[in-house]
């Protein structure tokens, strides 16, 4: 693929090492560095937090404003940027918006055991918050934001017994204070709220799926931000839950811009979300067929073997898509670069999609697609493409078209979709000669959320409990 939107290339990683090398030898000033990273992704929450706190030290507060919102449409499911921003909000008066920020910061931080210690360790509120160690950046200190004395006595007197009781008491506080807070201050943390609901629940209601849905192609930079902290944070590696959601709202949206990073999910390791990913690129072929096909058009010149492939596989599974047989030629014909032996791969794909969704006139179409570019394709794989549309031939009448279950985006945010792993019905021995194997999802067996009660009665939460034992690998 062409320069990737979540996944760094080698090339970026390079830069990022060499720029840092540069920091650490004094070639150049945090600044520089910071500056410069930013230059080379946009997108990287690393230069964006130190850049903000670069402005915050020198007294600009608006830029450092400025640089925390980008950090949170960046990753929008990390706590660190939420808190630091309402610090600064806090000091310039803005307590409506900072309540909010410092509301959904919290609500995240308690996600992660570190930084349910970082607020463990943070000032008790009525304790001395002025000093030295209170203004360090890099100690939290949430709870400041608490100054109404009816709120501290409330908090003191719960007596809570843990960092964890104290952290959710807070949040508690914080969320009551959304019944004064202005209309302008709650439209602009609607994304960021919307974003909190697939961070904090892993099966969405079919109501949470529609308000996600309508906030439409504004909406996503922020889902593709939330795919952007599976990703690079380490604290959401196996929130594959969180990840399926995402890709299936995308999909749902239906914008052909959300494209390049759904396929770089199409070719994932793991099977739900490599599986989301491909329904998602379907999906947005169904509801914008034109402008997706040329924008696919135009990209697959760039993409891998492996995503060639997975865009193959799609366009297999939905044979009503218009044009789908210039793309799956376009597929084919700007795949000369690609190693040697990775054709072996490819072709065979494609000419199997081009039987499948257009019959007789796919027979063609391959047939012309196989002499135009045999010229770059060894032996093996001509021999094999020749010997799958002579095994076509001999069908009687065109084949049946594929018809995989297009499960809903309700479906699968509900969590009720098992993806195929690509090894069912391989040993398979019924499959009559020359017709095509189809793997299809099945329905998933209730299963309880990371944050739903355990289901085997020890009163913990799932995820604390037996959710490890239960993950498949």
């Amino acid at each position: 693929m062409r320069a990737s939107t979540i996944y760094p290339s080698e090339s970026l990683v390079e830069i990022r090492s060499q720029l840092l090398d540069d920091l650490k030898a004094g070639k150049l000033s945090r600044e520089q560095a910071f500056s410069k990273l930013l230059e080379n992704d946009r997108y990287d929450i690393v230069p964006l937090l130190e850049l903000a706190d670069l402005r915050q030290q020198s007294g600009d507060l608006e830029a450092a404003v400025g640089y925390l919102w980008k950090a949170i449409e960046a990753q929008p499911c990390y706590w660190t940027s939420y808190i630091e921003l309402a610090r600064i909000l806090d000091s310039l008066g803005n307590a409506p918006l900072r309540n909010g920020l410092a509301e959904l910061g919290l609500r995240k931080m308690r996600l992660d055991p570190d930084g349910v210690e970082a607020f463990g360790n943070a000032p008790f509120p009525g304790e001395d918050t002025d000093s030295e160690d209170a203004e360090d950046p890099d100690e939290l200190d949430g709870e400041e934001d608490l100054e109404d004395e009816e709120d501290l006595e409330e908090v003191e007197d719960l007596e809570v017994e843990s960092p964890l009781e104290r952290l959710e008491s807070t949040i508690d506080l914080l969320r009551d204070r959304r019944d004064l807070e202005p209309l302008d201050v709650t439209a602009r943390l609607r994304p960021t709220r919307l974003i909190d609901q697939i961070h904090q629940t892993d099966d969405l209601d079919e109501e949470t799926v529609d308000a996600l849905v309508r906030e439409g192609e504004a909406f996503v930079p922020w889902l593709t931000g939330v795919l952007r902290s599976y990703v690079l944070n380490p604290l959401f590696e196996y929130e594959s839950r969180m990840a399926e959601n995402t890709l299936a709202l995308l999909g749902e949206i239906g914008s052909p811009d959300a494209l390049p990073p759904l396929l770089e999910f199409c070719t994932s390791q793991d099977y739900d979300v490599a599986g989301a990913a491909g329904w998602a690129v379907g999906r947005i072929l169904e509801l914008q067929p034109e402008r997706a096909i040329a924008l696919l058009h135009e990209l697959a010149p760039g993409f891998d073997v492996y995503t060639r492939i997975a865009v193959a596989d799609v366009l297999l599974g939905r044979p009503s898509i218009p044009h789908a047989e210039t793309l799956l030629e376009r597929l084919a014909e700007s795949a000369s670069g690609l190693p040697t032996g990775q054709h072996a791969l490819l072709f065979p794909v494609i000419m199997t999609a081009l039987v499948a969704i257009r019959g007789r006139v796919g027979r063609e179409l391959a047939r012309k697609l196989l002499r135009r570019n045999a010229s770059f394709l060894d032996r093996h794989t001509r021999r094999e493409c020749t010997e799958l549309l002579e095994a076509a031939d001999q069908l009687v009448g065109d084949p049946e078209p594929l018809d995989r279950p297009h499960w809903t985006v309700y479906e699968i945010c509900a969590g009720e979709v098992i993806w195929p792993t690509g090894e069912e019905d391989e040993d398979d021995e019924d499959d009559e000669p020359g017709q095509l194997k189809l793997v299809t999802p099945v329905k998933r067996a209730p299963s309880p959320g990371r944050n739903d009660p355990c289901p085997c009665g020890s009163g913990k939460k799932y995820k604390k409990c037996h959710l490890d034992a239960d993950a498949p690998f």
